[in-house]
């Protein structure tokens, strides 16, 4: 098992496609991610402080949609522009990109929303649009599944493709999505 995680956690570094697990484990990774996606519930325009609208207006350009949240930290709500998280003041006078660390907690919150993000957008990905490949159902992370986008044209990619046997004997699902970066 020591060896198969390793083997995988190598070729996700070596790598240079986006990979992330489109169905979480039981961890406290998974339950962060879990307890995120319940806060990815947009307000309504009309509950989102003026200034704060207004300020997105001045800095991000016409037309580029955005979803506006509570935050977990008073005085901040969370702005979802793509997969690109800010926390911003409801003044509007201050914005943060970048890590947002409870410390109580020790937890990076922007992290924690990146991730959400991410399985939201995944999931919305129509598996018609892929390239599955199952994996072995006697293997020991059968259920498991891993989204790649992939070009191949890169040699991280082909790197990377190299191993996908050894995920598909571990039970592991492959996912492909198209990423050409030619």
């Amino acid at each position: 098992m020591n060896k198969l995680i390793s083997l995988i956690s190598s070729a996700m570094l070596l790598s240079a496609s986006v990979c992330f697990t489109a169905q979480a484990q039981e961890t406290k990774e998974a339950a962060q991610m879990e307890s995120a996606a319940v806060s990815l519930v947009a307000l309504d325009l009309k509950e989102v402080p003026a200034a704060i609208k207004d300020r997105l207006a001045q800095v991000l350009p016409a037309n580029v949609p955005y979803e506006v949240m509570n935050s977990p930290i008073k005085g901040f709500y969370q702005v979802i522009v793509g997969l690109r998280v800010v926390f911003i003041s409801d003044d509007g006078k201050y914005m943060v990109n970048g890590a947002m660390i409870d410390l109580e907690a020790r937890e990076n919150l922007t992290e924690t929303v990146t991730a959400a993000v991410r399985v939201k957008t995944l999931k919305n990905i129509p598996e018609e649009s892929m390239i599955i490949y199952s994996g072995n159902e006697k293997g020991e992370l059968f259920g498991r599944s891993i989204a790649i986008f992939t070009d191949v044209d890169c040699p991280y990619c082909k790197k990377l493709h190299a191993e996908v046997p050894s995920l598909l004997d571990a039970g592991i699902t492959i996912k492909y999505l198209a990423y050409p970066r030619s």
